[in-house]
């Protein structure tokens, strides 16, 4: 854990020198961001959350030779109050297609080793953090009582072709040891991907602490796009190590529908449904824990980097009473 906060000052330290860095320096550094503002409402509740922010980052990238960048994020913590490194990583580009690569490849599309902190490619979610790629405001109920949001220190080694596409990991451990694992997609059509993802953490390669398995799909058609994620965890429970030893896992399914051919309009509708149930017996009635959530988005596109959102999530945790949850979010991106 000291290490960590170690990593984490020298990383912002980092953020901080380049930011304030001279003017030439400045001119080669890609800045860009996202922040949005969330409102939220519990219905049967009558509560109300006021203004808060959701999501606040700042990143920097800066491209140190033709195939070498780094890139450093800073991120705003709403249980802390305060910013934090959400990213900070080393990217070679090795073999590919194109110039921005080490070496040219007439297989691989692309390729390279990234060091640093980074989100880590276990199933199809990762991808989704940020806001203004989430496009709902909560993430799947599958993800987020599993790996939620993972996101550590380490290597990835990564590559795509035609018709596959694998990263492959080894980073922190969710104990105090290591964990290695990685993703394998297929695109047998072209707007198809299907992907099977495995991790395991360990302190000694005969010692398993905890692991899982997943499996993911995405189809893109016109104007939608439908996709899906099941996740089955062993020993690991909301991003941390569960040393009771339950096992969990839980699934989802989400269509997202443009609608501007339509009715015209820069707007989209979300809807995803999905579940979770575990052996750990959360609320000790002698039997397996069942959670359900069905949540429904409707976005308008305001600008190119403006989102205005509302979001509605009801939720069930075997028999007790329905939650039920409504969300306003405006998402700007600069």
């Amino acid at each position: 854990m000291k290490t960590n906060k170690l990593i984490q000052r020298m990383i912002l330290s980092f953020v901080v020198m380049i930011f304030f860095a001279s003017k030439f320096l400045m001119a080669q550094v890609e800045l860009s961001g996202f922040f949005d503002l969330q409102y939220q409402y519990k219905l049967n509740q009558s509560d109300k959350s006021g203004l808060n922010f959701g999501q606040f980052l700042i990143g920097l990238e800066k491209s140190l030779h033709d195939h070498l960048s780094i890139e450093a994020g800073i991120a705003f913590n709403n249980e802390s109050q305060q910013f934090e490194i959400d990213e900070g990583f080393v990217d070679f580009r090795l073999l590919g297609d194109e110039e921005s690569h080490e070496t040219k490849s007439s297989i691989l599309n692309e390729s390279g080793i990234i060091i640093g902190q980074f989100d880590i490619p276990f199933g199809i979610d990762y991808k989704c953090i940020p806001s203004p790629d989430r496009k709902l405001v909560t993430g799947p109920l599958a993800n987020e009582k599993t790996i939620n949001c993972w996101n550590n220190y380490g290597i990835n080694i990564y590559g795509s072709m035609d018709f596959v596409n694998f990263a492959f990991f080894g980073v922190n451990g969710f104990s105090d040891g290591i964990s290695l694992g990685g993703r394998i997609g297929l695109l047998p059509f072209e707007k198809a991907e299907f992907g099977i993802s495995y991790m395991n953490d360990f302190k000694r390669f005969d010692n398993s602490l905890s692991n899982a398995v997943g499996g993911d799909f995405k189809v893109q058609l016109d104007g939608m796009e439908i996709k899906g994620e099941y996740v089955k965890a062993n020993r690991l429970f909301e991003g941390e190590y569960d040393i009771s030893g339950g096992i969990n896992s839980g699934y989802y399914f989400q269509v997202n529908k443009q609608l501007n051919d339509l009715f015209n309009i820069p707007m989209f509708v979300i809807i995803r449904y999905g579940e979770w149930n575990s052996k750990m017996d959360l609320n000790e009635n002698n039997g397996d824990d069942f959670v359900n959530r069905l949540t429904f988005g409707l976005g308008y596109e305001v600008y190119d980097n403006t989102e205005i959102r509302m979001e509605y999530l009801t939720d069930q945790f075997e028999q007790e009473s329905k939650g039920n949850l409504l969300t306003a979010q405006l998402v700007i991106s600069f």
